[in-house]
């Protein structure tokens, strides 16, 4: 049974054997979202472009390779990619804060900005 595990240090899987992670929730809901829009446009034919074929089937999502990090205090941390384990040191007090803003289309965020 997928997800079914009496072993502790065995991960964890959701119904698209992807890992229970925050990354996979990510993109799991990303392919929702489509999917949502797809049907919306396809019900009320709003948006129609030359190129939409709303006939088309749904996407599915397709979980990546397993991968997972494991913050342990500021700067410390282990993870697991592609099957490889290590360990880091070089976490930052403000955990890279800018870098999410720069991926959410807010490249220009002031350090002052961040804290206001």
């Amino acid at each position: 049974m997928t997800g079914l595990s009496l072993n502790p240090h065995e991960q964890q899987s959701d119904a698209f054997d992807a890992i229970k992670a925050g990354h996979t929730a990510y993109y799991q809901a990303e392919v929702a979202a489509r999917n949502i829009l797809r049907l919306i446009r396809r019900d009320e034919k709003v948006g129609i472009l030359a190129e939409d074929d709303l006939d088309s089937e749904l996407e599915e999502y397709a979980p990546g390779p397993p991968a997972i990090k494991v913050s342990l205090g500021m700067t410390k941390s282990v993870y697991e990619v592609n099957g490889v384990v290590g360990t880091k040191n070089d976490g930052v007090e403000d955990l890279n804060a800018a870098v999410m803003w720069a991926a959410c289309g807010m490249p220009d965020v002031s350090e002052e900005d961040m804290f206001a």
